[in-house]
């Protein structure tokens, strides 16, 4: 049974799988996968697995705590430090916050890029109170095409500035227009598209500095693979001084979605399942068919009929037992009578011949019909008469009226 089961439910998932392949749309050019998740182990065009290996070096680490001040996982990174947190949601709370600016201003460098940024987190960094609440963006954002480019400022005199994009681009960011004041000399922006929006800021912090930004496709493999773009990102090690700073890469804030750090994401199974609709169609198609299945198959199962062995006649093994019982108890009267009931109801059987009509009145007429003789039949009517007397019968007596039926069987 459950071998059936198994080959049922690897049919369904085949012939479900077979559907999805068969009815994914097929086009000879590779179509541009916009899914990602920014990670950095992948090559999809906007995760970050190129500049996640080109910051690897000997003073690489990674980071899975929060920056909090009983945190000892800095030990050896104190100072002269690169900390590198790209992340879809980066909405560090109070006290992670103050950690981070009092691990900046102590000579190291960071670089923040996310999507949605906390509201906190800007106003302690731009030093503004332009809102106290988190914007829930959703993640991934929503992609546009977009042929707009980068442009880097010119005052920081590196060529060239215009970095060309023509892949997508996120309608959902962290807002930093309403936030930068002219007058705070501590924040510049660094980096903009050709529409004039903000990118990324360079903000100064103490002995160290901040590199802002809210738009992680800068980073992706995409736009750094493009052309000549990867000399953005050999600009921009160049204004963080890499070659003498250790690297902590943070990867504590990338399993958190949300207005909270506390609000953990989905299973990565189930976050990759609902990233591509053919998949996610397909996954719960089969879900629901092998719950179908369970159900009307089990509804259709019942208990197995057990095979019996083959009846047989026990009436001769009972009529010995029961033979055996009148002879060990010689009651050889009884024998006789058993013996003589079991005639007549052969001949009412075989002959219609009723008990009330044998009788020696009716020998020949039994003659005629049992074709016996009549000498055979008068032997074993006798017997009948001497057994209806009720006198005892010794065995031999016995014996004498078994043999003269028998004769009347075998003649």
């Amino acid at each position: 049974m459950k071998r059936t089961v198994y080959i049922g439910l690897f049919l369904i998932g085949g012939v479900v799988i077979s559907y999805w392949l068969l009815t994914k749309p097929y086009s000879r050019q590779k179509k541009l996968d916009k899914s990602f998740s920014l990670s950095k182990n992948s090559f999809k065009p906007y995760d970050t697995k190129f500049f996640y290996s080109q910051l690897r070096k000997d003073n690489f680490r990674n980071n899975y705590q929060p920056l909090v001040p009983e945190n000892e996982n800095f030990n050896g990174y104190i100072e002269n430090n690169l900390y590198v947190a790209i992340a879809p949601y980066y909405i560090p709370e109070y006290h992670e916050i103050r950690r981070l600016k009092d691990y900046i201003s102590s000579g190291n460098v960071g670089l923040i890029s996310s999507f949605n940024l906390g509201a906190e987190l800007l106003d302690s960094l731009f030093q503004t109170n332009a809102g106290s609440e988190n914007i829930d963006y959703k993640f991934p954002p929503i992609l546009l095409k977009s042929k707009t480019g980068q442009v880097w400022d010119e005052s920081l005199k590196f060529f060239p500035q215009n970095y060309a994009y023509p892949g997508h681009w996120a309608i959902n960011q962290s807002d930093f227009k309403n936030r930068i004041d002219s007058s705070n000399h501590n924040v510049i922006p660094i980096l903009k598209d050709d529409l004039g929006n903000v990118q990324m800021v360079r903000i100064k912090i103490g002995e160290g500095e901040v590199y802002l930004s809210n738009n992680p496709l800068v980073f992706s493999n995409y736009f750094l693979l493009h052309k000549k773009n990867y000399k953005f990102l050999n600009q921009l090690m160049t204004l963080v001084d890499i070659k003498n700073r250790g690297v902590v890469w943070d990867d504590y804030y990338k399993d958190f979605k949300g207005n909270s750090p506390s609000e953990k994401k989905q299973s990565k199974v189930l976050n990759t399942i609902h990233k591509y609709p053919s998949l996610k169609i397909a996954f719960y198609t089969f879900i629901f068919t092998v719950l179908l299945f369970i159900l009307f198959y089990y509804r259709r199962i019942q208990k197995e009929v057990e095979v019996l062995p083959e009846a047989k006649n026990q009436t001769l093994d009972f009529v010995n037992v029961i033979t055996g019982l009148y002879w060990n108890e010689q009651n050889h009267l009884l024998m006789a009578r058993k013996m003589h009931a079991h005639f007549l109801e052969d001949l009412k059987d075989k002959y219609h011949f009723y008990a009330k009509d044998v009788s020696l009145d009716n020998l020949e007429l039994l003659s005629h019909k049992t074709g016996r003789k009549e000498h055979v039949l008068m032997g074993v009517l006798s017997d009948m008469e001497a057994v209806k007397n009720g006198k005892d019968l010794k065995d031999t007596e016995l014996i004498k009226m078994y043999q003269n039926v028998q004769k009347f069987y075998k003649n």
